[in-house]
């Protein structure tokens, strides 16, 4: 079997150098029998929710490819595709995957290269959603390439209004991260108009307000970071990859703290706590919005039922070793709903 066909069947071919890896999808740069440059694209489908989604349309792939070969037909440059093929079951896809050349590229395109790029895929009618840093390479040649065009609308006529907003905002996100505010606006400015500095800095804050509300959505059930679990009545949610272990605190010395929150040592290195209040699920989205502790790692967050007076409890890894009540007491307090954590 031939490389290229080892990644249509969706496994890994040779020495294949993993980009990006996550439940649902993974993206490797290999080399193909040929000594071609690749870059492989594996939607996966592990919940039924997600095959659902796909039975009666195009599968993520399918999608890319069309969209891919709709771009280079308008004259921006994008990866040569070079094969797509999607499995399909009874009740949607098992498995997609796209593959395409990979670009002589010198690197990633600059803050203001990218914002200036919204410009172009305005004209032409192209609406990408996703212009992070690594979605905007600078060729060889001098010119700018485009990538993961899954999400990515097709518009007969240009760009504007509150969709040329969106990529603006996107494309200007990592900036944000880098420069600031004002770093960022001073970018702006150099750009675009006072007016149109204001309403993509707003446009910015929308989406920022988006991706919490999503983040605190994914907090709470199986996702690319997360992992939720069902017991009969009870469920829990904890950090994928990690095993918890079948810890019971039901003979636990449990110490009293404030607002109804009981804690107990259940390891020299595990602390649960333990109320019939919501602020535990609050502490466990602060934590999943990354709101930094220092003192310790939050690594799951269990409810007893689903109702809202059941008992809940969130599993703590100190970063010290617990030996008794005085040690619950310092890891409790940075946790207090008074100390503003």
């Amino acid at each position: 079997m031939s490389r290229l066909e080892q990644i249509l069947e969706g496994g890994l071919a040779g020495s294949s150098e993993i980009v990006s890896e996550r439940l649902l999808r993974r993206v490797f740069r290999c080399r193909l029998d040929d000594g071609l440059e690749v870059f492989a694209k594996q939607h996966l489908f592990p919940l039924l929710r997600l095959r659902l989604r796909y039975a009666f349309r195009a599968s993520p792939t399918q999608r890319e490819a069309k969209r891919l070969k709709a771009a280079m037909a308008r004259g921006l440059r994008v990866p040569d595709l070079l094969a797509e093929r999607s499995s399909r079951g009874l009740l949607g896809p098992k498995l997609a995957v796209l593959v395409t050349k990979a670009l002589p590229s010198d690197g990633i395109a600059s803050h203001a290269e990218r914002i200036a790029a919204t410009a172009t895929l305005a004209k032409l009618g192209i609406e990408h959603p996703d212009l992070h840093p690594d979605n905007v390479l600078i060729l060889e040649s001098g010119e700018l390439a485009f990538l993961d065009f899954q999400s990515v609308r097709m518009h007969r006529r240009p760009v504007a209004g509150a969709a040329l907003l969106r990529m603006r905002a996107k494309a200007a996100e990592a900036a944000l991260a880098e420069l600031g505010v004002e770093g960022l606006r001073d970018l702006l400015a150099a750009q675009m108009s006072p007016e149109e500095v204001a309403a993509t800095l707003g446009a910015l804050d929308r989406i920022r307000a988006r991706q919490r509300a999503s983040q605190r959505r994914h907090a709470l059930r199986s996702s690319s970071r997360f992992e939720r679990e069902r017991f009969g009545l009870a469920w829990r949610v904890r950090i994928r990859g990690l095993e918890l272990g079948d810890w019971s605190d039901e003979d636990a010395c449990f110490v009293e703290l404030e607002g109804g929150v009981r804690a107990a040592i259940l390891a020299p290195d595990l602390l649960v706590l333990r109320a019939r209040t919501r602020y535990l699920r609050d502490l466990w989205l602060r934590a999943a919005l990354g709101q930094e502790f220092k003192a310790f790692t939050f690594l799951a967050y269990q409810r007893d039922a689903p109702w809202p007076w059941a008992r809940e409890r969130l599993y703590i890894r100190p970063h010290r070793i617990l030996r008794g009540d005085a040690d619950v007491l310092a890891c409790w307090e940075p946790l207090r709903p008074s100390s503003g954590s």
